[in-house]
Order: structure tokens, then C-alpha cells, then sequence
């Protein structure tokens, strides 16, 4: 047990071959092998059938070739890990083709929240300068398409946002859409699902998803998060402090088709706890214009807006649609 973050790790069935084992002038070891592990598990996060040829130098650890699954998917990768320094030092990569969403979030919340598969690419790295998570550094990637989201109807609630071209609390799109899988993959799942208990009859189906962060001295900041439904598409911008495991300057838009926000809102505060509040509508129209939204979303000419996304998710074209 991790007393500083207080995650558990468990390591099972592990089987060591060593070829080659020897001792330098100075006294270090070095070792040449294979390994096998029938399950290694990192908090709520289940890695099955691991393997791979093992060589250490000293305190200089490396599995060249990690093979094994995770959650459905078939996992490749490469791990690093050096025990000199006061922290330990390590790298790692892992990708897996088809992870299942399914799998994962009956993990991490005990109920199917998504179903589908995915890419996941991760590449991370602690310097050993200072205690995890403050010196992680590296990327977090994962896309996918046709996935189904339960609980929850976006597209649905949207609708309802434009036919009554009011003021509606989407309270519920910020949470269940972006900070809700975000805030269960960061605090182990304990406390976000239970923000998720509503509508469990209700299904999304997501035609495409991108989920891209980058993390810095322990920050974790948006590189392209959005998600594209059949009939909308929204994006996330902001920043996770893993180390103090809040929400910093989170903004997330339903965006038109130039990528500028129809509405905004802010998600800040505890991963645990967080606190949404709308902060906009098309952009930054006050309330004494909802009025006019009321007459019509129409009367506003969106290519001159800025845009809120540019990245990987396109708009969902209608026949309407114009080059």
C-alpha cells in the first residue's frame, strides 16, 4: 500500500525465469529473464496474464516486450523503472486496440456505463524529482466510435434546451458527459458514480470520441476531449491537479457547426465534489437577451464567432450543409 496516495497494489501468480545472473567489480547485479503474472492490479485498475523478457542492471529494471490484456483487450508495451534515486524513477507504454468500455466502468463503478471499444495509448514517466503524482508526466489518449452511453439522454435534453430557447440548466450534460468518466478514472470510481444515479433507463448512442490529455508535474490538461451524438457535439477544455484531485478552469461548450459554443459551462472544485455552473450562452450573451432567444436562435450569424474546438471531432453534416 501507497500510504501517500493510499492506493493498493497487488501482484499474483508471478513466475521468474532468470538465464543470466552476474556481479560486477562493484558489486551490482545484473539479470537476464522472462516473467509471467497472472494479475497485477493498481488501485481498482486489473491487469490479467502479463509477460514479457525482463533484464535489471543494478537497480535498473526493463521489460522491453509487456505483453498481457486489459479489460478485454489485448495490451503491448514497454516498462522502465529505475530504483536508485530517493523516489523511484519509471516510463511506461501501453496500448490496447479494443479496450471495452463496458469492462472498465463495471470496474471502476460497479454498473455498465458505456458499452463499446476504444484505443487507449498511454505514455508515462516520473523523473524520481518528487512524490507521485507531482513528477507524472507525459499522455493519455483514447478514442472510439459508435459507443453507447446509459444513463443519460443528450441529445434528448439538448433538443429541449433549443425548442424552449431559454435558459435551462444542463447541469446534468457537464457532469454525466465529461466529469463524471473523468472523475472516475482519477479518484477510483467511488464517489463520481454515485453522482450518476439518474435516468438508468435513458441511452446515448456517441458516434465519435476522443479523450486526449497531457499531463505536466502532476497537471493534467485537455488536448482534445469532445464526443459527437447524432444530432450534436460537444467539447471540454481545463485542467485536473491530481495532487489536490480538483477541477481547475474546466469549461465544457455544445458547439454549432464553426466549433463556437452555443452554451458553456464550468465545472470546478473536488473530483469527488464538483460543482457545475453554466456560464453562458453563445458565448457570452447576458440574461436580459433571452428574450430574444426566444424569438429565434437564427438571427445571429455564427461565422463570425471564435471558436471554442478545433480538433479531431468533425461537426455531424445534415443534408442542409454547404461547402
Amino acid at each position: 500500500t501507497d500510504e501517500a496516495s493510499g492506493t493498493d497494489v497487488e501482484l499474483d501468480g508471478l513466475d521468474l525465469k532468470i538465464d543470466e545472473i552476474a556481479r560486477d567489480e562493484t558489486g551490482r547485479l545484473s539479470l537476464d529473464g522472462d516473467f509471467h503474472a497472472a494479475r497485477l492490479r493498481l488501485g481498482r485498475i486489473e491487469l490479467t496474464d502479463l509477460e514479457g523478457p525482463v533484464s535489471a542492471q543494478g537497480n535498473s529494471y526493463r521489460v522491453e516486450a509487456l505483453g498481457g490484456r486489459l479489460y478485454g483487450s489485448a495490451v503491448e508495451g514497454h516498462l522502465n523503472i529505475d530504483l536508485e534515486g530517493e523516489h523511484p524513477a519509471w516510463t511506461l507504454h501501453l496500448e490496447a486496440a479494443g479496450l471495452s468500455l463496458a469492462e472498465l466502468f463495471e470496474s471502476l463503478a460497479g454498473r455498465t456505463m458505456f458499452e463499446g471499444r476504444v484505443l487507449l495509448q498511454a505514455d508515462l514517466r516520473e523523473d524520481g524529482s518528487g512524490r507521485f503524482p507531482d513528477s507524472l508526466q507525459g499522455s493519455l489518449r483514447m478514442t472510439g466510435t459508435d459507443l453507447v452511453q446509459h444513463g443519460f439522454d443528450l441529445d434528448g435534453t439538448i433538443d429541449n434546451f433549443r425548442e424552449s430557447r431559454s435558459l435551462v440548466d444542463l447541469t446534468d450534460i457537464g457532469f454525466f458527459v465529461f466529469a463524471g468518466p473523468v472523475g472516475l478514472l482519477v479518484s477510483k470510481g467511488a464517489d463520481a458514480a454515485g453522482m450518476l444515479g439518474k435516468g438508468q433507463a435513458d441511452s446515448q448512442v456517441i458516434e465519435e470520441f476522443v479523450f486526449n490529455w497531457t499531463i505536466d508535474r502532476g497537471l493534467a490538461r485537455v488536448e482534445d476531449v469532445a464526443l459527437r451524438t447524432p444530432e450534436n457535439r460537444l467539447a471540454i477544455k481545463g485542467t485536473i491537479d491530481l495532487s489536490a484531485m480538483r477541477y481547475e478552469d474546466m469549461t465544457l461548450a455544445l458547439l454549432n457547426a464553426e466549433g463556437c459554443a452555443e452554451l458553456t459551462e464550468r465545472i470546478s472544485g473536488p473530483v469527488a465534489q464538483p460543482v457545475v455552473e453554466k456560464t453562458g450562452v453563445l458565448g457570452s450573451l447576458a440574461g436580459s437577451l433571452v428574450g430574444v432567444f426566444r424569438q429565434g436562435l437564427d438571427i445571429f450569424d455564427f461565422r463570425d464567432c471564435t471558436p471554442f474546438y478545433q480538433g479531431k471531432v468533425a461537426h455531424h453534416r445534415s443534408p442542409d450543409d454547404t461547402d
